[in-house]
């Protein structure tokens, strides 16, 4: 073989090997379960499902709209609204009878 035809090889093996690395197809991140205040299913409560995480909310502004004093309030969601998790079962241990 002569020189020529192995840099032109090794060129064609550079271009695909560039090309698949750049044009390869990530998976996606599977989407946190969250509420529409933004809030996961642990700030909700299981039985009514209200929110029990705590946010900043202002209170005060000046003469331009911008925020001067915040206040620590309850999140204001009345109820989880985001995907359902998995159900849990209880599974007991399996004892080896001896």
């Amino acid at each position: 073989m002569d020189p020529l035809t192995l840099v032109a090889g090794a060129v064609i093996l550079a271009a695909g090997f560039a090309a698949g690395r750049l044009t390869r197809l990530r998976p996606r991140r599977a989407p946190k379960p969250r509420c529409g205040c933004g809030h996961d299913i642990a700030f909700h409560d299981g039985k009514d499902g209200s929110c029990h995480a705590r946010v900043k909310r202002a209170v005060e502004f000046d003469q331009y709209g911008t925020a001067k004093r915040w206040e620590d309030t309850r999140c204001a969601c009345r109820g989880y609204h985001g995907p359902e998790p998995l159900p849990r079962y209880y599974a007991p241990e399996i004892a080896d009878g001896s």
